[in-house]
């Protein structure tokens, strides 16, 4: 026992050495394989209808496309906003920099000058890391921009030899697991295409929701800072905190009153997402372990960077729905899960065991 234990460690490192080391294939491969998952189903829809496979590839990828281009327009147009309107904008801060100064003064007895060198000195230290992390910045630009061409190439390959590839699966399994590891592949894409189907609903939702809320309240570029933060919500926990930070500071430069009814409407459709929206339009929640989620989040991120927080979280959905379905990953099944009343001992809905 002890043994196979130091051989499973040993596995497991290895695998994290070479996910770090072959990051610049394993990066771009992982998002391929993802949106290969999605756009499979619509891809055979349309060879069912009589497209040829080579066509029906490449209406999948442009309507990637178009929607991923309709979101960077979003984003790109509320940026150019908020850019034409940064003097008032910063002109407000000042106001409110200088009110939060008089405070302290008033109340710590910290005079402006002893307030200037504090932050003085906050941004000399913060100037110091800036450097790095626009080098960061540059680095991934251009990393991302040489992904944007590998990813559709990629997926592309996949789906026209998805057939080569899921035989070259089975071959490799042994005959005893092959029929149920057909089945586990098959439910674990329409599983994770409903899932993202459903998501696409949510995050639309969820936009229109925080897009009238910011409108009632008055904030400039409301549909911008609306879908930015229905959009930021794909990182987990995380998500809602980023994108509702620069709408909640716009709003605070008009009044703290505005600025708490703005968190409020943040909460509340945060409240109607997690109990109404998202049950009804994906209908099945992944239900992943909240300490696993984040160790695996954080892992990503040390392995590949900004690229391991998007795709680390759908990556363990899928293993959850495959370690669902096989009777030796039961345990993996149960850490991954948040069923605290489900039985170790009862039996799986299929198992690899004949």
């Amino acid at each position: 026992m002890k043994r196979r234990t130091l051989q499973n460690l040993e596995v497991i490192l290895l695998l994290i050495i070479l996910l770090y080391i072959g990051r610049p294939l394993f990066i771009p491969l992982s998002f391929a394989v993802l949106i290969s998952f999605v756009s499979y189903p619509v891809c055979r829809y349309l060879e069912k209808k009589g497209w040829p496979r080579s066509l029906a590839i490449a209406a999948c990828l442009l309507g990637l496309l178009l929607f991923f281009a309709g979101i960077g327009g979003i984003l790109i147009t509320g940026i150019l906003q908020v850019a034409r309107e940064w003097d008032v904008v910063s002109r407000e801060f000042g106001d409110v920099a200088g009110r939060l100064m008089q405070f302290l003064n008033d109340r710590f007895n910290l005079t402006p000058e002893q307030q200037s060198n504090y932050l003085r000195r906050s941004g000399q230290e913060a100037l110091s890391s800036v450097g790095a992390i626009l080098g960061s910045l540059v680095s991934f630009s251009a990393t991302s921009l040489a992904m944007l061409i590998i990813i559709p190439v990629f997926v592309a390959l996949i789906l026209a030899n998805r057939e080569i590839l899921v035989a070259a699966l089975m071959a490799w399994l042994p005959e005893r697991f092959r029929q149920t590891g057909r089945e586990v592949l098959h439910e674990s894409v329409a599983a994770y295409y409903q899932f993202v189907k459903g998501m696409a609903i949510v995050y639309l939702v969820v936009g229109i929701l925080n897009s009238v809320g910011l409108a009632l309240f008055g904030i400039e570029n409301f549909l911008f800072f609306g879908f930015l933060a229905s959009i930021l919500t794909f990182i987990p926990y995380f998500g809602i905190l980023i994108g509702g930070a620069v709408p909640v500071a716009v709003a605070w430069t008009g009044s703290p009153a505005q600025a708490l009814g703005v968190v409020l409407m943040f909460a509340f459709v945060q409240y109607l997402e997690a109990n109404l929206i998202f049950p009804r339009a994906v209908g099945h929640r992944l239900k992943i372990n909240t300490l696993v989620m984040l160790i695996s989040i954080i892992l990503g991120g040390l392995l590949w960077g900004g690229a391991g927080l998007v795709v680390i979280p759908p990556m363990i959905g899928i293993l959850k729905i495959v370690a669902d379905k096989i009777e030796d990953w039961k345990p993996l099944a149960i850490l991954l899960g948040t069923d605290e009343t489900e039985d170790p001992s009862a039996p799986v809905q299929r198992t690899a065991r004949e």
